[in-house]
Protein backbone atom coordinates (compact mmCIF):
# COMPACT_ATOMS: atom_id res chain seq x y z
CA UNK A 1 0.00 0.00 0.00
CA UNK A 2 3.02 2.72 0.93
CA UNK A 3 4.18 1.92 -2.84
CA UNK A 4 1.01 2.67 -4.05
CA UNK A 5 0.96 5.99 -2.13
CA UNK A 6 4.38 6.52 -2.73
CA UNK A 7 3.72 6.29 -6.41
CA UNK A 8 0.63 8.51 -6.20
CA UNK A 9 2.39 11.52 -4.56
CA UNK A 10 5.25 11.38 -7.04
CA UNK A 11 3.03 11.28 -9.43
CA UNK A 12 1.04 14.78 -8.81
CA UNK A 13 4.70 15.91 -8.19
CA UNK A 14 6.14 15.57 -11.32
CA UNK A 15 2.57 16.80 -12.76
CA UNK A 16 2.53 19.95 -11.28
CA UNK A 17 6.85 20.37 -12.13
CA UNK A 18 5.53 20.33 -15.77
CA UNK A 19 2.07 21.16 -16.16
CA UNK A 20 0.14 21.57 -19.29
CA UNK A 21 -2.70 24.20 -19.08
CA UNK A 22 -4.92 23.35 -21.79
CA UNK A 23 -8.62 23.25 -20.74
CA UNK A 24 -12.10 21.81 -22.33
CA UNK A 25 -14.95 23.88 -22.02
CA UNK A 26 -18.20 22.40 -21.29
CA UNK A 27 -22.04 23.42 -22.83
CA UNK A 28 -22.68 24.30 -19.61
CA UNK A 29 -19.33 26.86 -19.16
CA UNK A 30 -17.24 24.71 -16.65
CA UNK A 31 -13.91 24.32 -17.07
CA UNK A 32 -11.56 21.50 -16.46
CA UNK A 33 -8.16 20.32 -17.97
CA UNK A 34 -8.11 18.25 -20.46
CA UNK A 35 -5.21 15.52 -18.89
CA UNK A 36 -5.12 15.71 -15.65
CA UNK A 37 -2.10 16.30 -13.31
CA UNK A 38 -1.70 13.03 -12.14
CA UNK A 39 -2.06 11.70 -15.56
CA UNK A 40 0.71 13.97 -16.30
CA UNK A 41 2.85 13.16 -13.49
CA UNK A 42 2.29 9.25 -14.13
CA UNK A 43 3.54 9.68 -17.57
CA UNK A 44 6.33 10.99 -16.92
CA UNK A 45 7.08 8.39 -13.44
CA UNK A 46 6.62 5.62 -16.27
CA UNK A 47 9.14 6.71 -18.67
CA UNK A 48 11.59 6.77 -15.82
CA UNK A 49 10.96 3.69 -14.00
CA UNK A 50 10.55 0.85 -15.80
CA UNK A 51 10.33 -2.09 -13.26
CA UNK A 52 9.59 -2.55 -8.98
CA UNK A 53 13.38 -2.66 -8.47
CA UNK A 54 13.63 0.68 -10.06
CA UNK A 55 11.19 2.28 -8.90
CA UNK A 56 12.69 1.37 -5.51
CA UNK A 57 16.07 2.59 -6.85
CA UNK A 58 14.48 5.79 -7.61
CA UNK A 59 12.47 6.28 -4.03
CA UNK A 60 15.71 5.47 -2.48
CA UNK A 61 17.68 8.22 -4.77
CA UNK A 62 15.23 10.67 -4.24
CA UNK A 63 14.56 10.43 -0.30
CA UNK A 64 18.71 10.75 -0.42
CA UNK A 65 18.41 13.89 -1.76
CA UNK A 66 16.00 15.42 0.54
CA UNK A 67 17.97 17.88 3.01
CA UNK A 68 16.57 17.35 6.30
CA UNK A 69 16.46 20.64 9.32
CA UNK A 70 18.82 21.57 11.38
CA UNK A 71 16.07 21.03 14.57
CA UNK A 72 14.87 17.74 12.98
CA UNK A 73 16.39 15.56 15.30
CA UNK A 74 16.23 17.96 18.77
CA UNK A 75 13.97 16.27 21.62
Amino acid sequence: MALVVMSYVLSLQAGFAKPVNKQKTYRNGKQSLVVSLFRQGLSVLRSQVKSLKQFMDYLEKRIQTIKTGKWLYVQ
